[in-house]
């Protein structure tokens, strides 16, 4: 018997998670938006993916997830 592993990117994971925990909502509650463009919320959402990931990805390579 062969078993395969697929890596699941961890991006949606912990979008998804941060979607069940309401944390754009609360961050729309607390910071107003002014002018145009992204929300205050989606902005921080978007920081937290990428340093989130970021930190998986720099332990991937040093060998702490196996």
């Amino acid at each position: 018997m062969r078993i395969h592993i697929e890596r699941v990117d961890d991006i949606p994971v912990v979008y998804g998670l941060l979607q069940k925990m309401g944390i754009q909502a609360n961050i729309d509650r607390v910071i107003e938006p002014h002018g145009q463009g992204l929300s205050p919320s989606w902005v921080i959402t978007i920081w937290l993916l990428h340093s989130n990931s970021r930190k998986a990805d720099r332990k991937r390579m040093r060998g702490e997830f196996s």
